[in-house]
């Protein structure tokens, strides 16, 4: 009886050990994923700013503005699909 209830104690305790290496390693995750955002974040209001700054001429404009509207459209795509 003894025997069974030890037995029964230190695979509860391996359990516990697993399941909190198992949330360590979510929790890790979602900081690096955290973070990444952030920088994404922090990138794209970056390029943003430079495309509101004084245009050079008329022709630059159209083309940074396209330029950073599909780099936009493709890292928020690419956001998006990385939360999933």
């Amino acid at each position: 009886m003894e025997q069974e209830r030890k037995a029964a104690s230190e695979e509860n305790k391996r359990v516990l050990e697993q399941r909190l290496k198992e949330q360590s390693a979510l929790e890790e995750g979602f900081q690096s994923m955290a973070q990444k955002m952030q920088s994404e974040i922090q990138s794209l209001h970056h390029q943003y700013n430079q495309s509101i700054a004084p245009p050079k001429d008329a022709c630059s404009v159209s083309s940074s503005n396209h330029n950073l509207k599909s780099k936009g459209n493709v890292r928020l795509y690419v956001l998006l699909v990385g939360l999933h």
